[in-house]
């Protein structure tokens, strides 16, 4: 899943506002570095963006909700929705933040395995989300 991020990420103009959100700053850290060298290698600088970092526009930020609360990003990138305790009224919460911060596009990750996760369930039977394998994925740009 990283290096179709990766990919997906170096498709987006370097103009464009991104973040990478996830539920825990913890969560984001370990994105951050996972991905920093590569987006590095492109010429692409990322960021372990709190409130203050978030106005930066050509950073890639990798941040946690309550970071990105209240602001708007042209792209926003959820890596793994399994994070999210959707079992609980807070991740449920975090995560409808967190997926109403984009502009333009927003791509949702998940493995296949928390796909057989209940609450994910439930999201894919209300169509909330359409599963969508990496082989088959649509992106603009």
């Amino acid at each position: 899943m990283a290096q179709f991020v990766l990919q997906r990420l170096l498709t987006v103009d370097a103009f464009a506002t991104v973040a990478v959100i996830l539920p825990s700053e913890a969560a984001a850290r370990c994105w951050y570095d996972l991905l920093n060298e590569d987006l590095s290698a492109y010429h692409r600088p990322a960021l372990l963006s709190h409130r203050d970092d978030l106005t930066r526009r050509n950073d890639i930020h990798f941040t946690e909700v309550v970071e990105a609360k209240g602001l708007e990003f042209d792209v926003v990138i959820i890596p793994d929705l399994a994070m999210f305790e959707l079992e609980t009224a807070v991740g449920c919460n975090q995560l409808y933040v967190a997926i109403s911060r984009p502009r333009h596009a927003l791509l949702l990750g998940c493995s296949n395995r928390s796909l057989e996760d209940e609450p994910l369930r439930r999201l894919q039977t209300k169509g909330v989300v359409r599963v969508i394998p990496l082989s088959e994925h649509a992106w603009p740009g």
